[in-house]
C-alpha cells in the first residue's frame, strides 16, 4: 500500500543505523524518516521489512518524535499498541517502545492506559 514510502524509508533506515553517523546526521535522517512515515505508522509497522523503520525511528528519535509515534499508534482509530503486540513483526515495535520510552512518564502512562483497555 505504501510501497514508495517504504522503499525510501528503508534507504534512510540503512543510513540511520550506521554507527559512523554524527548526532547531526542522525537528527537530519530522523527528520526525513518522520516526514515519510507520519500518518502511516500503523500500516508500516505491520510489514516485515518496514517495521524496522519504525523501530529505528523509536530508537534514534528524540523524546518528542517518540511521543508523536506512540500517540499515533495509540490513537483510537488505529490498531493500538496492544493489537500490534499480537502481530508477528509489529510486536518488535512494541518492544522498542517499551525499551526506549520507559523513562518518559507521559509515554508510560499512554502505554499503561492502552494496556488497561484490554
Amino acid at each position: 500500500r505504501h510501497a514508495d514510502v517504504v522503499s525510501e524509508a528503508k534507504l534512510l533506515w540503512n543510513k540511520l543505523r550506521q554507527k559512523s553517523n554524527t548526532p547531526e546526521d542522525t537528527k537530519k535522517l530522523m527528520e526525513q524518516v518522520m516526514t515519510l512515515i507520519r500518518g502511516k505508522v500503523n500500516e508500516i509497522a505491520l510489514q516485515h521489512d518496514a517495521s524496522r523503520v519504525v523501530q529505528a525511528a523509536v530508537q534514534f528519535g528524540n523524546a518528542e518524535q517518540r511521543k508523536e509515534l506512540l500517540v499515533e499508534i495509540c490513537d483510537e482509530e488505529a490498531a493500538g499498541l496492544a493489537e500490534l503486540a499480537k502481530i508477528q513483526y509489529a510486536h518488535f515495535c512494541c518492544l522498542k517502545f517499551i525499551k526506549c520510552c520507559a523513562r518518559d512518564k507521559d509515554c508510560v502512562k499512554m502505554m499503561v492506559k492502552v494496556g488497561d483497555i484490554l
